[in-house]
């Protein structure tokens, strides 16, 4: 398993993957050992919900794209080069791997600052495999729900196999901040109500697998 230091001057990753992601994840043996999920891609850190430990959620870069898991309790995924200010764009093909079970979001993140620390204050953007997309704002211990859980036909639900794919992408213009799902806006909100100038990345919440690749920022 290689792990590739991701920089802002290369941030794309990759188009469609799934042909080249098997058996990445071999059981330990005299041959092969276990990944060490104790360990992230260079520039990568994990904010854990709940004080829960890092090692119970895991980020692997395989290269063409990235690849996430979590357990008991939810992450936001950081990588401490994507800094963005003033307008600017992000989008990302997720891959939903396998049903969760219950409906869980995943998506994007803007906005971030002291994500380490008590203070942390981000904005996200997220779908779930149910059809329903959501936003909100985190400011330390607070939410502030922008979106509320709304459906939209924009989706992709999960098939008979429990995958999903779909494409988000967050658009900070002017004084608003567009999000758009395959190609299709379904909200537009001020910007005043996000934070928007900072660092940007994922959020996978709790007992979630997604392959993520297509990252534009």
């Amino acid at each position: 398993m290689r792990t590739v230091l991701l920089t802002l001057a290369g941030m794309a990753l990759a188009g469609p993957a799934a042909a080249q992601h098997h058996n990445h994840h071999p059981q330990p043996t005299q041959q092969a050992q276990a990944p060490d999920h104790s360990r992230y891609p260079a520039g990568w850190h994990a904010r854990v919900d709940r004080d829960a430990s890092r090692e119970s959620v895991w980020l692997m870069d395989h290269g063409t794209e990235l690849h996430f898991k979590t357990g008991p309790a939810g992450a936001v995924y950081y990588n401490e080069g994507w800094k963005k200010e003033g307008d600017y764009g992000v989008s990302a093909r997720f891959r939903q791997v396998a049903a969760s079970e219950h409906p869980e979001g995943y998506g994007i993140v803007i906005g971030g600052k002291e994500l380490d620390g008590a203070g942390q204050r981000y904005s996200y953007f997220l779908i779930r495999q149910t059809g329903e997309f959501f936003v909100a704002t985190r400011r330390g211990a607070e939410r502030a729900k922008v979106v509320d859980w709304t459906p939209s036909d924009a989706i992709r639900k999960i098939d008979a196999a429990g995958k999903a794919e779909n494409v988000l992408a967050v658009a900070v213009k002017g004084n608003e901040v567009v999000f758009s799902i395959n190609g299709t806006e379904v909200a537009r909100r001020p910007r005043a109500e996000l934070e928007t100038d900072g660092l940007a990345g994922f959020r996978v919440n709790h007992r979630l697998e997604l392959l993520v690749d297509g990252v534009a920022k």
